[in-house]
């Protein structure tokens, strides 16, 4: 059982449950696990298979959480990019993991990047092929769920792999340590390409909570923030 198996239980016993929500939309157990299966069989039909790596260059979104969870339920090994990483910061972590798809937000903020490297899509190009491939569930403790890499002030940024056992058993303990369950909803203030983020909205996940991820600008004022926490009625945030 992983992360996918543990979030289709809850759909099935609570499929209108909130799930997700952001400024824009919001997604309910049941919705998030069918878009969930989309973007696997999107991924799919695009080509990519288990254990290749697919590199999200994305903000904090649904849909990042969306596309993250889609690499798992294929077997795939989604990574986290920051859209402030320079350039060549962004090169070798595609390098380094030979990742095999990129997905980002706007393709066109990227014309730095070589043709040679991995193909670039957009997150509605994978749903727009979601149907075109099969869509197979694959588990395997020891295959990695997710590869993060680390800052780099000591060297050559180098890439952490963690395998979707500790990956599940790190966002259930989390929720059983936090006291975290249905009533809770968390806000999602860290970044997700930084995996002290995944504590948060995982964990919340896996608890039967709701996640809600305000735009990363609203962050940057207290007043808007704090609003957030009193009409979001937020229990944790991380």
């Amino acid at each position: 059982m992983d992360i996918v198996d543990v979030l289709q239980g809850h759909a099935a016993r609570h499929p209108d449950t909130l799930a997700a929500k952001t400024d824009h939309e919001t997604l309910t157990y049941g919705q998030l696990c069918a878009r969930v299966a989309e973007v696997a069989s999107g991924l799919g039909a695009l080509g990519v298979a288990p254990g290749d790596r697919v590199a999200l260059l994305l903000p904090e979104s649904a849909t990042w959480i969306v596309l993250a969870l889609g690499c798992l339920w294929l077997g795939a090994t989604f990574v986290p990019l920051s859209p402030d990483d320079p350039a060549a910061r962004r090169a070798h972590v595609l390098e380094t993991t030979a990742a095999t798809l990129l997905v980002s937000g706007d393709r066109r903020a990227l014309p730095e990047w070589p043709t040679t490297g991995p193909r670039i899509v957009e997150p509605a190009t994978v749903l727009a092929r979601a149907g075109a491939g099969a869509v197979h569930r694959t588990r395997d403790p020891a295959r990695d769920a997710y590869i993060i890499f680390t800052s780099g002030t000591t060297g050559v940024p180098k890439g952490i792999r963690t395998p979707e056992a500790s990956f599940r058993w790190a966002a259930t303990s989390t929720a059983l340590c936090l006291g975290l369950g249905p009533s809770t909803r968390a806000l999602c203030v860290s970044p997700f390409h930084f995996d002290g983020s995944y504590g948060t909205a995982f964990a919340t996940l896996v608890a039967g909570g709701a996640i809600v991820i305000p735009p990363r600008e609203q962050l940057r004022f207290g007043k808007r923030f704090y609003r957030s926490v009193l009409e979001e009625g937020i229990t944790h945030s991380g």
